[in-house]
């Protein structure tokens, strides 16, 4: 069941790798898409909803999450809410949001409502 949408953030295309820690297993997955508040984790058993883990964004400079999943596709992947636990993490989060949305052409007043949402999450 997909839900109504409910995201307060814009959504990028990305597709990364994410290391994924949940009741002391460890797991790979993908990220299909991602924004300021949340991102689309593949991932053939996804977890139930409400449930909390830790993951890391393999990027160029890798990224610690803490997750809660809010929606689920099964067979496909998790719609999770994430939060960036520090403060060196929530650079490198705002550095990679920034940068996707500079590789999108989203117009002012758009770009505008990404950065005041990044600043009220992030700081």
């Amino acid at each position: 069941m997909v839900p109504t949408e409910k995201r307060t953030s814009l959504r990028f295309r990305y597709h990364g790798g994410l290391k994924i820690t949940w009741d002391r297993v460890l797991l790979n997955g993908r990220v299909r898409d991602i924004g300021a508040g949340g991102m689309f984790v593949v991932i053939s058993d996804p977890f139930p909803i409400g449930a909390a883990f830790t993951a890391v964004l393999v990027a160029e400079n890798p990224v610690l999450l803490k997750c809660v999943v809010r929606w689920i596709e099964p067979g496909r992947g998790m719609g999770v809410s994430i939060v960036t636990p520090g403060q060196e993490e929530r650079k490198r989060f705002a550095a990679l949001i920034g940068t996707l949305a500079g590789n999108r052409s989203l117009g002012k007043s758009r770009l505008s409502l990404l950065y005041k949402f990044m600043a009220k999450v992030y700081g």
